[in-house]
């Protein structure tokens, strides 16, 4: 493993850092004029007032829901996740009115910061509350802190110098060249594709579950092999999407394929014998009751045919 070093990384690590601190000046300079501190205060007003608006209307939306009896489940967890974030909700709301109403009144400079709050107030709200449909923990957590740090970026101009300097910190996999950047890509294009592969899954797996016309086994295998299909190409797309060349696992991957294949062997066959003589034990029933039927009736007449016809003994 080669540690690749550009000759002009140390130039875009400095750049950036110059980029941060030329930010970070710039923002000490605006902070410390008057309308500034002015829009500070009113930002901290504003997370008071939705403090104290969440303080009074959660007891009562928890009491609400309380009652709610009958509902979906998928209604209820909805409101659970808005139940959780109504202090962000109101901060939002409340900001995001303030800022159109100063733009109205006064000059757009004098908002200028407040707008800055809103806009990472609102994409903040949003990622919280789309990420919460991924049940995964670990892929959620993935997923919500990568597009926080993708839209705070975005929001202070600092998307392009960030990128450079992730890009420039890469090793070297043999062919395959592995960046941070790519990393960070992949990892947050796989826990996206991952959302939609398991939501997939179990979607399908409900509707075979609910087939009657399978037998339990092979529901369950035709189950995991669309998971396993789903999320290999989850996979599959991630990275290609990422810009990863799978071109050099292409080998690897085929001979991992066939040495499964040859492993599994055993077990498929295994499986598919048990799912066939299940199917067959759930008709054998039908056909012994079928069978089981003339003998019954052979049982009935065996003493009728024993008995002696009258007469027999007088004959003899």
């Amino acid at each position: 493993m080669e540690q690749i070093v550009p000759p002009e990384l140390e130039g875009q690590v400095t750049g950036f850092a110059e980029s941060v601190f030329l930010w970070a000046t710039n923002l000490l300079d605006t902070l410390l004029r008057p309308w500034v501190a002015y829009q500070i205060a009113i930002a901290i007003g504003i997370l008071v007032a939705a403090q104290l608006l969440r303080a009074f209307v959660a007891p009562r939306l928890h009491n609400w829901m309380r009652t709610r009896e009958g509902w979906p489940t998928w209604r209820m967890r909805v409101l659970v996740v808005l139940h959780k974030r109504l202090r962000s909700i109101f901060f939002v709301l409340l900001i995001t009115a303030t800022v159109a109403i100063m733009r109205e009144v006064t000059w757009p400079s004098r908002s200028y910061v407040l707008a800055i709050i809103a806009n990472l107030a609102m994409a903040w709200l949003v990622v919280a509350l789309a990420t919460r449909l991924i049940r995964n923990k670990p892929v959620r957590t993935v997923v919500r802190y990568g597009a926080w740090a993708f839209v705070t970026l975005n929001i202070l101009g600092l998307t392009e110098e960030a990128v450079s300097v992730l890009d420039g910190l890469a090793i070297n996999l043999g062919e395959l060249r592995v960046s941070a950047w790519l990393v960070i890509q992949a990892a947050f294009t796989l826990g996206l594709l991952f959302f939609l592969a398991s939501f997939a899954s179990r979607s399908a797996a409900s509707r075979i579950e609910a087939s009657e016309e399978m037998s339990p086994s092979m529901r369950v295998l035709l189950v995991k092999l669309l998971q396993i299909a789903f999320f290999g190409l989850a996979v599959f797309i991630g990275l290609r999407a990422s810009g990863i060349d799978l071109t050099g696992l292409a080998v690897l991957s085929g001979a991992i394929g066939v040495g499964l294949g040859f492993g599994l062997q055993k077990v498929v066959a295994n499986l598919v014998s048990g799912s066939s003589s299940f199917s067959t034990s759930r008709s054998s029933p039908a056909t012994s009751s079928r069978s089981a039927r003339p003998s019954a009736g052979l049982t009935r007449l065996a003493p009728a045919m024993s008995r002696s016809p009258p007469g027999t003994a007088r004959n003899t």
